[in-house]
């Protein structure tokens, strides 16, 4: 269920405004939201986060984060220096 003081529900897949790890919210308490991610060494983090810092993610954000990080998977780039 939507909350109406901010829009977020839990399971909404949020991203901080000023950029970061996709998150998942796991519950809301009025207007703080508790989220969840994984780092890049694989562990799991949890944070609490007013819902003025968070963004939802949209399905073509989140389609264009899973097609990056295949292609990263498969390809390295290498910078060249001049």
């Amino acid at each position: 269920m939507v909350n109406p003081q901010h829009g977020f529900s839990e399971g909404n897949l949020v991203r901080l405004k000023d950029g970061g790890p996709l998150m998942s919210v796991k519950f809301a308490i009025g207007v703080l939201l508790l989220c969840v991610w994984t780092d890049p060494g694989g562990r799991a983090r949890r944070g609490t986060f007013s819902h003025h810092q968070l963004e939802l993610v949209t399905d073509a954000e989140l389609l264009w984060v899973r097609v990056a990080a295949r292609l990263a998977s498969r390809w390295h780039v290498v910078a060249a220096s001049c």
